[in-house]
């Protein structure tokens, strides 16, 4: 969770959804994904990871 407030930009991607079976284009939403995310990297059932492309962002 540590990260969360660096990523929360993300949400307000267009299209972002298209990637994602999960709805994560509110705050609320993200911030439920990623409490998942995290609680399942250490019980060692996932494992969360970001892809950036750094052609697209401007």
């Amino acid at each position: 969770m540590s990260n969360y407030n660096n990523l929360l930009e993300i949400t307000q991607e267009p299209n972002l959804v298209e990637y994602s079976p999960s709805k994560i284009d509110t705050a609320e939403d993200f911030k439920e994904y990623v409490k998942i995310a995290v609680d399942g990297y250490y019980n060692k059932t996932n494992i969360p990871l970001i892809i950036f492309d750094k052609l697209k962002r401007t």
